[in-house]
């Protein structure tokens, strides 16, 4: 049931921050290549997620995916806002954890 809810959770955050990576595009807020990581690395997160049981390197990926959107995102912040939003990062990182919890 972990495992399920895992998948469902990441697929979830991947959809979502492909999808602000999108806007992000057509808003010019952020830096071009920003926007497309976050689009290129919210999607592999959902086809990691999906993916999870058929190779053990999906793990990693997802792993990798995760840490990556991290970085990206706190690059969007300065550009955005000029400043680190704690709470924001914070919120990310619980679920980027409790994903990992439960897929692992």
């Amino acid at each position: 049931m972990g495992l399920l809810l895992g998948i469902i959770l990441a697929t979830m955050y991947g959809v979502l921050t492909s999808i602000s990576g999108v806007l992000q595009l057509k808003e010019k807020q952020i830096p071009f290549l920003s926007a497309v990581s976050m689009f290129i690395f919210g999607a592999l997160i959902v086809l990691t997620a999906l993916l999870i049981m058929v190779h053990s390197i999906m793990f990693t990926l997802l792993l990798f995916s995760l840490l990556v959107i991290h970085i990206v995102a706190l690059i969007n912040g300065f550009y955005l806002f000029g400043r680190i939003n704690i709470s924001h990062h914070f919120f990310r990182l619980v679920i980027s954890l409790f994903i990992i919890v439960l897929i692992k």
